[in-house]
Protein backbone atom coordinates (compact mmCIF):
# COMPACT_ATOMS: atom_id res chain seq x y z
CA UNK A 1 0.00 0.00 0.00
CA UNK A 2 1.19 3.52 -0.82
CA UNK A 3 2.30 5.80 1.98
CA UNK A 4 0.02 8.82 2.10
CA UNK A 5 1.42 12.33 2.06
CA UNK A 6 0.29 15.32 4.13
CA UNK A 7 -3.08 16.77 3.26
CA UNK A 8 -2.96 18.85 0.07
CA UNK A 9 0.80 18.31 -0.25
CA UNK A 10 2.51 19.44 -3.44
CA UNK A 11 3.18 15.91 -4.54
CA UNK A 12 2.21 13.87 -7.53
CA UNK A 13 2.33 10.11 -7.31
CA UNK A 14 4.80 8.75 -9.80
CA UNK A 15 2.94 6.59 -12.25
CA UNK A 16 -0.52 7.49 -10.94
CA UNK A 17 -3.13 7.84 -13.65
CA UNK A 18 -4.87 11.12 -12.86
CA UNK A 19 -7.80 10.04 -15.03
CA UNK A 20 -8.47 7.19 -12.63
CA UNK A 21 -11.77 7.41 -10.73
CA UNK A 22 -11.34 8.54 -7.13
CA UNK A 23 -11.03 11.54 -4.86
CA UNK A 24 -8.49 14.32 -5.34
CA UNK A 25 -7.65 17.29 -3.16
CA UNK A 26 -6.78 20.47 -5.04
CA UNK A 27 -5.33 23.80 -3.91
CA UNK A 28 -5.01 26.66 -6.40
CA UNK A 29 -3.35 29.98 -5.51
CA UNK A 30 -3.71 33.39 -7.08
CA UNK A 31 -0.69 34.88 -8.82
CA UNK A 32 1.95 35.74 -6.22
CA UNK A 33 -0.69 34.69 -3.70
CA UNK A 34 -2.30 38.11 -3.82
CA UNK A 35 -5.53 38.59 -1.94
CA UNK A 36 -8.02 38.81 -4.79
CA UNK A 37 -10.98 36.76 -3.56
CA UNK A 38 -11.99 38.76 -0.48
CA UNK A 39 -11.22 38.85 3.23
CA UNK A 40 -11.78 36.88 6.40
CA UNK A 41 -13.82 38.44 9.19
CA UNK A 42 -14.71 36.65 12.42
CA UNK A 43 -13.68 33.31 10.92
CA UNK A 44 -15.93 33.72 7.86
CA UNK A 45 -14.84 34.23 4.26
CA UNK A 46 -16.36 37.35 2.72
CA UNK A 47 -16.09 37.02 -1.05
CA UNK A 48 -15.65 40.12 -3.16
CA UNK A 49 -16.71 40.36 -6.83
CA UNK A 50 -13.70 38.36 -8.07
CA UNK A 51 -14.20 35.71 -5.37
CA UNK A 52 -17.87 35.35 -6.24
CA UNK A 53 -17.06 34.94 -9.93
CA UNK A 54 -14.32 32.38 -9.21
CA UNK A 55 -16.69 30.41 -6.98
CA UNK A 56 -19.53 30.52 -9.54
CA UNK A 57 -17.23 29.24 -12.29
CA UNK A 58 -16.03 26.44 -9.98
CA UNK A 59 -19.61 25.45 -9.11
CA UNK A 60 -20.47 25.11 -12.84
CA UNK A 61 -17.67 22.61 -13.55
CA UNK A 62 -19.84 19.60 -12.76
CA UNK A 63 -22.28 20.73 -15.48
CA UNK A 64 -19.47 20.61 -18.02
CA UNK A 65 -18.43 17.01 -17.31
CA UNK A 66 -20.75 14.37 -15.86
CA UNK A 67 -17.66 12.40 -14.79
CA UNK A 68 -16.59 15.19 -12.38
CA UNK A 69 -18.34 15.53 -9.06
CA UNK A 70 -17.52 18.49 -6.83
CA UNK A 71 -17.43 17.93 -3.11
CA UNK A 72 -16.37 20.37 -0.39
CA UNK A 73 -14.59 23.54 -1.45
CA UNK A 74 -13.68 26.87 0.04
CA UNK A 75 -12.36 30.10 -1.43
CA UNK A 76 -9.91 31.97 0.75
CA UNK A 77 -8.44 35.47 0.15
CA UNK A 78 -5.60 34.14 -2.04
CA UNK A 79 -6.32 30.48 -2.75
CA UNK A 80 -9.00 27.83 -2.89
CA UNK A 81 -9.20 24.26 -1.65
CA UNK A 82 -11.46 21.64 -3.15
CA UNK A 83 -12.18 17.95 -3.24
CA UNK A 84 -13.26 16.57 -6.57
CA UNK A 85 -14.23 13.05 -7.46
CA UNK A 86 -13.65 11.56 -10.88
CA UNK A 87 -16.43 9.08 -11.59
CA UNK A 88 -16.25 6.18 -14.00
CA UNK A 89 -18.55 7.36 -16.79
CA UNK A 90 -18.78 5.34 -20.02
CA UNK A 91 -17.49 7.27 -23.02
CA UNK A 92 -16.06 10.09 -20.94
CA UNK A 93 -12.75 10.41 -19.19
CA UNK A 94 -10.92 13.50 -18.00
CA UNK A 95 -7.83 14.06 -15.90
CA UNK A 96 -7.51 16.20 -12.80
CA UNK A 97 -5.05 18.36 -14.77
CA UNK A 98 -7.64 19.00 -17.50
CA UNK A 99 -10.22 20.04 -14.90
CA UNK A 100 -7.75 22.48 -13.33
CA UNK A 101 -6.65 23.88 -16.69
CA UNK A 102 -10.24 24.40 -17.87
CA UNK A 103 -11.25 26.00 -14.57
CA UNK A 104 -8.31 28.42 -14.51
CA UNK A 105 -8.95 29.44 -18.12
CA UNK A 106 -12.71 29.98 -17.68
CA UNK A 107 -12.33 31.75 -14.34
CA UNK A 108 -9.60 34.04 -15.69
CA UNK A 109 -11.64 34.90 -18.79
CA UNK A 110 -14.78 35.63 -16.78
CA UNK A 111 -12.97 37.65 -14.11
CA UNK A 112 -11.00 39.73 -16.64
CA UNK A 113 -14.18 40.49 -18.55
CA UNK A 114 -15.80 41.66 -15.32
CA UNK A 115 -13.00 43.67 -13.66
CA UNK A 116 -11.43 45.29 -16.71
CA UNK A 117 -8.22 43.27 -16.94
CA UNK A 118 -7.09 43.85 -13.33
CA UNK A 119 -6.87 40.10 -12.73
CA UNK A 120 -3.25 38.88 -12.97
CA UNK A 121 -4.21 35.23 -13.00
CA UNK A 122 -3.18 32.11 -11.17
CA UNK A 123 0.00 30.85 -9.62
CA UNK A 124 1.52 28.26 -11.94
CA UNK A 125 0.54 24.68 -11.17
CA UNK A 126 -1.27 23.98 -7.94
CA UNK A 127 -1.30 21.30 -5.33
CA UNK A 128 -2.94 18.02 -6.14
CA UNK A 129 -3.30 15.14 -3.70
CA UNK A 130 -4.67 11.70 -4.38
CA UNK A 131 -6.96 10.90 -1.45
CA UNK A 132 -6.41 7.22 -0.84
CA UNK A 133 -8.54 6.43 2.21
CA UNK A 134 -11.79 7.30 3.95
CA UNK A 135 -9.78 8.74 6.86
CA UNK A 136 -7.90 11.11 4.54
CA UNK A 137 -11.15 12.10 2.84
CA UNK A 138 -12.75 12.91 6.22
CA UNK A 139 -9.65 14.90 7.23
CA UNK A 140 -9.69 16.83 3.95
CA UNK A 141 -13.38 17.66 4.38
CA UNK A 142 -12.78 18.90 7.91
CA UNK A 143 -9.74 20.92 6.83
CA UNK A 144 -11.75 22.68 4.12
CA UNK A 145 -14.68 23.32 6.44
CA UNK A 146 -12.42 24.82 9.15
CA UNK A 147 -10.11 26.75 6.81
CA UNK A 148 -11.69 30.23 7.21
CA UNK A 149 -11.72 29.92 11.02
CA UNK A 150 -8.04 28.87 10.96
CA UNK A 151 -6.95 31.64 8.57
CA UNK A 152 -4.73 33.47 11.06
CA UNK A 153 -2.68 30.28 11.47
CA UNK A 154 -2.57 29.52 7.73
CA UNK A 155 0.90 29.86 6.21
CA UNK A 156 -0.67 31.33 3.05
CA UNK A 157 -1.95 34.15 5.25
CA UNK A 158 1.18 34.77 7.29
CA UNK A 159 3.55 34.86 4.29
CA UNK A 160 1.46 37.39 2.44
CA UNK A 161 -0.17 39.54 5.07
CA UNK A 162 2.43 42.29 4.93
CA UNK A 163 2.69 42.11 1.12
CA UNK A 164 -1.08 42.51 0.87
CA UNK A 165 -1.11 45.51 3.19
CA UNK A 166 1.78 47.13 1.28
CA UNK A 167 -0.05 46.56 -2.02
CA UNK A 168 -3.29 48.04 -0.61
CA UNK A 169 -1.43 51.13 0.57
CA UNK A 170 0.17 51.57 -2.88
CA UNK A 171 -3.25 51.35 -4.55
CA UNK A 172 -4.57 54.04 -2.22
CA UNK A 173 -1.56 56.27 -2.98
CA UNK A 174 -2.05 55.89 -6.74
CA UNK A 175 -5.83 56.32 -6.47
CA UNK A 176 -6.42 52.97 -8.18
CA UNK A 177 -9.55 51.41 -6.77
CA UNK A 178 -9.04 47.99 -5.18
CA UNK A 179 -11.06 45.10 -6.55
CA UNK A 180 -14.19 44.79 -4.41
Amino acid sequence: MRKETPLFANVEYNGHNYKQPGFYGITLCTYHRRWFFGTISDGQMLLNQVGRIAQEVWARLANRWPCVQLHEYVFMPNHMHSIIELIDTPGQQISVFEVIRAYKAQASYTIRKSVEDRWPGWQEGGWKAVILSETRLANARQYISNNPANWTRDRLMREDFKKHEIRRSRLVKTNKPPIT
